[in-house]
């Protein structure tokens, strides 16, 4: 099976990758990027682009690929609302267009997307997974992850306060989780890897509890 992954420099994308290259069902990986990775292996092929609306100008994936999307920034880290719906609208859409035909089309949105909703966080992300549905996707699986849980570069104090009691509670009150709020970047993975070898066509919706 080959594998095209775009966001792999991220939190969730860096883990697909490590988990994929183990993962002896797969035998390519192409790396969508916006800049080279010091990483090497046999699997590996790079495509580097300075933005993805170029992606149109590259030949398609071949129809038995499958891609996995974990694309995504902070309002924060963005710097403004325009380059945050670029990264998590614009770029998310033009990859899942360069994947058009691919057999499964795996992308990670967010706990309470809603493209009706007053948070603009919550309401792009909703406007991201409506535009994915309308290009007719074969199989489009969209996860709804809550609170990320993993060893980020970048720390961001409110995440760590929510990681910090999550694990605070996991060892005092394993069976007191509450599934919805919180979802460890590796299992995560795990769940975007299982969902993409699966042939079930149409739309599918996962929310943090059923990735678990």
């Amino acid at each position: 099976m080959e594998l095209i992954l775009a966001g792999a420099t991220g939190l969730v994308g860096a883990e697909v990758l490590r988990q994929a290259i183990l993962d002896p069902d797969i035998t390519k990986i192409r790396l969508i990027l916006r800049r080279p990775i010091p990483l090497q292996n046999d699997k590996l092929e790079t495509v580097v682009v300075e933005d993805f609306d170029q992606l149109g100008s590259f030949p398609r994936p071949n129809p038995n690929c499958v891609a996995i999307c974990s694309l995504g920034a902070t309002i924060k880290k963005a710097g403004s609302q325009e380059v945050f719906r670029k990264a998590d609208y614009d770029s998310v859409l033009n990859f899942a267009k360069y994947c058009a035909d691919v057999q499964s089309f795996v992308v990670v949105s967010a706990m309470g997307a809603n493209a009706g909703a007053h948070f603009f966080y919550s309401r792009v992300k909703g406007e991201t997974e409506q535009a994915l549905e309308r290009l007719g996707l074969q199989r489009l699986v969209i996860f709804q992850p809550g609170l990320l849980v993993g060893d980020r570069i970048e720390q961001r104090f409110g995440e760590q306060v929510g990681i910090q009691a999550f694990h605070l509670i996991e060892r005092v009150l394993p069976n007191a989780i509450n599934r919805n709020w919180a979802t460890k970047v590796s299992t995560l993975a795990t769940a975007l890897l299982r969902a993409a070898k699966e042939t079930a066509r149409g739309v599918h919706r996962i929310s943090a509890s059923k990735i678990i």
